[in-house]
């Protein structure tokens, strides 16, 4: 009886918020390609309205209502805080650009945004073998650090994502197996 009750309050809730999507509501895109022929296609399309309304409901070991639990053993939120918040204040630039023969990392802050670019070469051919590029707005990663001491808060980082209201790709990756691409826009397809 309350497995049916709890499926039931979940499917009026995810009606009320189909319905209640405006047609500028933004939408979260996540794009996955396998690269051999064998290897599937994926794409997940979602308001990020209704990523809002579930992410409250979701309850599991390490995550509660909306919220990401750390354990404090393998990160410390209080030194990412104090990170964040200097790179805040801090003027736009290139922060920190390792390179050597088989890899390129960069790190820099740009109109608001926290840019992440980082490459890593085939050690005999020279070409790029792996790519990952991240661009997402500062103003998103305060909304993930928002919640209490020991946690992250993902509902908030939804929420100030969508507020936010610049689209285009957060997270991009090629690899020698996938191409990742999430993006968020006012959209409801992907393609």
């Amino acid at each position: 009886m309350w497995k049916k009750l709890g499926f039931g309050l979940i499917g009026l809730v995810l009606s009320a918020t189909i319905a209640g999507a405006r047609d500028n509501d933004q939408w979260l895109h996540v794009s996955v390609d396998g690269l051999d022929e064998d290897s599937e296609r994926v794409r997940i399309n979602v308001p990020l309205s209704l990523v809002s309304a579930i992410l409250p409901l979701i309850e599991d070991d390490d995550f509660h209502r909306g919220r990401i639990v750390l354990d404090g053993e393998e990160f410390d939120r209080a030194d990412l805080v104090a990170i964040l918040d200097a790179l805040r204040e801090a003027e736009d630039g290139e922060y920190v650009t390792v390179q050597d023969r088989r890899d390129f990392v960069r790190v820099a802050k740009e109109g608001g945004y926290l840019l992440i670019h980082v490459e890593e070469r085939h050690p005999r051919t020279d070409e790029v073998e792996n790519r990952v590029d991240v661009r997402v707005p500062l103003a998103v990663i305060d909304a993930l650090t928002s919640g209490e001491e020991n946690e992250l808060d993902l509902a908030a980082a939804v929420e100030a994502l969508g507020e936010h209201g610049n689209q285009g790709d957060l997270v991009t990756v090629n690899d020698d197996e996938n191409t990742v691409r999430i993006w968020i826009d006012r959209e409801n397809t992907s393609d």
